[in-house]
Order: C-alpha cells, then structure tokens, then sequence
C-alpha cells in the first residue's frame, strides 16, 4: 500500500499522532501510540495530509530537548556540555552524534536545541533523563538555566 512507503514496524507521524504502524490493510492503517493507544487512521486521511515516516526502513527517530540559559552564558561552554551529556547516555544512538546548537534569542533566555538519535522503543524515558542531568552538570559548572523575568525602571525623581 501507498508504494511501499509505510509497513508494520514503521515509527510515524500522522495529525500530531505519533505511533509504530501495527497493520496496514486496503481501508486504515493501525498506529500504536507510545502510551499504548492503538489508533485506526483511515488510509484516504493519509493520502489527503501530510504523513512522516520516521524510520522508513529503521527504527531509529531524532528527537530534541530545548534548554534555555542566561544571556551572559558561555555558549561554547553549553553547547560542550549539551553534545558530551547526550554522548554519554545509553540509549542515546553514537550515531548520528548528537548535536547543540543556538537556535534563538528568546525574550529571557538563549534558545538551545539539542538533537539526539535513538531507538524508538527506547525514547520514552530518554528526553527527561537527559534533562534531569543538564539541571545537575549546568549547577556543577556555574551554567544557569533562565527563567522569565521582568526589569522594571521608573522615571522620574527618586523616592525621598
């Protein structure tokens, strides 16, 4: 179906649905969503909207943390512990090595994004440890991870 671009096993993104293909049949396409959901998508939605196929013959997917640090941070200094944290987890994939790079210039913060491959069946639990260790590393290494704020100036005369 659909010229071989999705079959069983397939990790796949379909309407913010993101699931492993179980069965493709001639009417629908069952998805099994990471919490065990399993979701009959009619194969006619998938002709009509976008489909991602993920892994397209592996089972490998890129996922992301995003990190937000004080604008007087080292950027070389958070990039370097962003790709050796995500290098150093398990289940994260050696290959593709993972990667940080400044993606913005927030309101409050300096927008870091890091991207790591793994395994499908192994993610769940992969972006909060990661996340988990950049909070203890960023504390070990004086890198402080921002949070809104507001800097508030009165004109005028001092108070008297």
């Amino acid at each position: 179906m659909f010229g071989g671009t999705i079959r069983p096993g397939d990790v796949v993104e379909h309407e913010q649905i993101l699931g492993e293909v179980e069965n493709v049949t001639i009417l629908n396409t069952l998805v099994k969503t990471r919490d065990h959901t399993t979701i009959l998508i009619p194969n006619s939605n998938l002709v009509s909207m976008p489909l991602v196929n993920m892994s397209h013959g592996n089972r490998s997917v890129r996922l992301s943390v995003i990190v937000g640090v004080e604008y007087n941070s080292d950027v070389s200094l958070v990039e370097h512990w962003l790709t050796r944290i995500a290098g150093e987890h398990p289940d994260i994939l050696k290959y593709p090595k993972p990667v940080a790079r400044l993606e913005a210039f927030g309101q409050s913060c300096l927008d870091f994004h890091l991207k790591f491959w793994v395994n499908y069946n192994g993610s769940k639990r992969v972006a909060s440890d990661l996340r988990i260790s950049i909070i203890n590393k960023f504390r070990e290494h004086g890198i402080n991870i921002a949070f809104p704020q507001l800097d508030l100036h009165i004109k005028g005369s001092p108070l008297e």
